[in-house]
């Protein structure tokens, strides 16, 4: 989904979006509408993969990353690259352990020229599943993992799971 933020428009096409959960929320105040996306994963791994669909490749725009703690202060700023040459969905590891049980704040910038930039942003928090619940994820078949994660609200993990699961058996 789409998370906050400005939207250039970075080519035509499907815009830069965030492989995450959005939840929205509609909120009235003084007799004005409007409605609010809250877009953010939770992970049970300390360094996990951050997942985004890019409008154009690597090679015809920079795009930065940043990581902000709830104090707004900067934890992490970094610039992707890869050997992306067309649109298409990029995973990106993140450098960092996180703090577990506190929720980051992410901003993906694009800048497409000079006068377009595109920004998505959302959350992450690492959460301790547990002794036993991480035991069951260790335990369990990649296939029954990915249920596993969704069940228990790890959405993100299981996203990085089915990406694993389709690079080792890309016609499955």
């Amino acid at each position: 989904r789409r998370g906050g933020g400005s939207r250039g428009s970075c080519h035509s096409g499907t815009p830069l979006t965030a492989l995450a959960y959005a939840d929205s929320m509609t909120v009235e105040e003084l007799d004005v509408t409007r409605t609010d996306e809250s877009v953010g994963v939770l992970t049970s791994l300390p360094t996990p993969t951050l997942w985004f669909y890019l409008p154009v490749g690597l090679n015809e725009t920079t795009a930065e990353l940043v990581i902000k703690d709830s104090l707004d202060r900067l934890v992490y700023q970094g610039e992707l690259t890869g050997e992306m040459t067309e649109a298409g969905v990029i995973e990106v590891p993140l450098a960092m352990s996180l703090p577990s049980g506190r929720a980051l704040r992410w901003f993906l910038t694009m800048d497409c020229d000079e006068s377009d930039r595109t920004t998505v942003d959302g959350w992450i928090e690492s959460r301790n599943p547990g002794p036993d619940l991480a035991r069951t994820f260790t335990q369990a078949t990649p296939r029954n993992r990915v249920a596993l994660y969704t069940n228990y609200g790890y959405l993100h993990d299981a996203l990085s799971e089915l990406a694993g699961l389709r690079q080792l058996n890309p016609d499955d």
